[in-house]
């Protein structure tokens, strides 16, 4: 997160330029900003309305007065207005991307270019002016970025936020239309938006600058975060292209990139860019994105996944499987053999886990009753059923330890079987077991309802 710092200065302020009317549905925002240590334009509009921002700066500052130009997004004729800029007497920095910046110097105009890059995504300049540039890759080209000023907590967001515009006063839910639709044609994917909203909502912010169409108001922001964090579209542009002879053909670098994406949501750049380190897939160091392989089409979407699958094992696949299953949904993308034969593996083992797992709890229920029988029967006398002495004693023994708050009357009798030695030396074994059987039945029809018999150790019963 961008820290904020303590400024004993002069403010800054940040005027918006504009909206400068494009045509029917497009109108551009750009914006100046003011303070001791640097005077700074902020996007420049297409050449049709330069003339509208030559005014508007006019308003405000000489244009040979700038000190420095931030280009966050270029647009077809951008570089036309940058040589007018210069031309009216503009001698100061621009400050872009590499990406941009690559297209400016192609210009070959005498003019000082800093790469925020360069300034690892932060720059001071005098004491009064601190800036942060947050990357939102892909919307809608590579390495775009927005600035912030967290003095006067203040996004310039770009073209994030940003919407069509076809009249001054849009409601808020007309304002929320024409921003759905326009991200929804200029930008891939709702989930590339999703990350760099994560990142803005950690920021302390106040106001909201978009690069087209309605600015947000002050007390609408968190209203805005909140339904563009809710957006969900893809945009079937980036899917497919077209080849030769108008030939549809799958995107599928682009569909991987979408993929990366995802995975920079859960683990760091350097683990993703080391688990493709020394394979056919090369990623950008900076942003991840696949710039190339030696691969093509399902060749290329089939070893993507299985090289995540040999250095990451299921989990990386089972993050990714809803969006290769969204694809092959809504655009019948094949999915991958990994998840295919994996999968379906998985599948019937888990059909197999599941029969298996039926089989052991019966066979533990069956264990469980087995045990329990076997615990009756070690702790009952198998002849009379009752239980034997050493649980009378056991149970006495916890009876007996717990302190009574009342006095109570207990008691026992033994009744033993007479002459039991003579009746199984005369009649055998067998009729001394039926007489205690006898005896234990006759003492159980006698006694009251909490009357315990218990098998005594000889030839009696307690």
């Amino acid at each position: 997160m961008i820290k904020q710092e303590q400024i004993a200065e002069k403010p800054i302020k940040v005027q918006h330029l504009g909206p400068f009317v494009v045509d029917q549905t497009h109108a551009h925002n750009s914006y100046l900003i003011l303070s001791d240590d640097a005077d700074i334009l902020v996007d420049v509009p297409p050449i049709q309305v330069f003339d509208l921002l030559k005014i508007s700066l006019n308003k405000f500052i000489e244009i040979n007065e700038l000190t420095h130009m931030i280009i966050q997004q270029t647009h077809i004729s951008s570089a036309n207005v940058i040589i007018e800029l210069i031309d009216e007497g503009f001698k100061g920095k621009i400050l872009t991307n590499q990406y941009l910046a690559r297209q400016i110097r192609n210009l070959n105009i005498p003019i000082e270019i800093i790469c925020i890059e360069d300034a690892q995504y932060r720059m001071n300049i005098g004491k009064t002016m601190f800036m942060g540039f947050i990357p939102m890759m892909f919307l809608p080209i590579p390495q775009m970025f927005m600035t912030y000023l967290p003095t006067v907590q203040t996004l310039l967001s770009s073209t994030l936020f940003s919407s069509f515009y076809s009249k001054a006063d849009a409601s808020i839910d007309e304002i929320k239309k024409s921003l759905f639709q326009y991200h929804r044609l200029m930008m891939p994917s709702s989930d590339y938006i999703k990350p760099v909203l994560s990142r803005v909502n950690s920021l302390m912010i106040k106001q909201i600058f978009p690069a087209a169409g309605y600015l947000i108001q002050p007390d609408k922001i968190a209203d805005i975060i909140e339904f563009e964090s809710s957006l969900d579209f893809y945009n079937n542009a980036q899917v497919f292209k077209y080849g030769y002879e108008a030939k549809k053909e799958t995107n599928y670098i682009e569909i991987i990139n979408h993929m990366i994406v995802i995975l920079q949501k859960h683990f760091s750049n350097i683990e993703i860019l080391n688990t493709f380190v020394g394979t056919k897939l090369s990623l950008s160091n900076d942003t991840l994105v696949l710039k190339r392989s030696v691969l093509e089409g399902y060749k290329l979407w089939n070893a993507f996944f299985d090289h995540i699958y040999v250095k990451k094992g299921i989990m990386w696949l089972s993050i990714l499987e809803p969006t290769v299953n969204k694809y092959y949904t809504d655009y019948e993308i094949e999915k991958p053999t990994v998840y295919r034969s994996l999968f379906t593996t998985m599948a019937m083992q888990v059909q197999n886990l599941g029969k298996a797992k039926s089989e052991l709890e019966i066979h533990l229920e069956q264990l469980k009753n087995q045990v329990e029988k076997t615990k009756d029967q070690i702790l009952r006398c198998p002849i009379t059923k009752l239980f034997i002495e050493s649980v009378l004693r056991e149970i006495l023994a916890q009876d007996l330890s717990i302190k009574q708050e009342k006095p109570q009357l207990r008691g026992m009798i033994l009744v033993q079987l007479d002459q039991l030695n003579d009746i199984n030396k005369k009649y055998g074994k067998d009729a001394g077991d039926e007489a205690i059987r006898n005896m234990a039945y006759q003492l159980y029809q006698v006694k009251d309802r909490e009357t315990q018999l218990y098998k005594q150790a000889g030839p009696g019963i307690i």
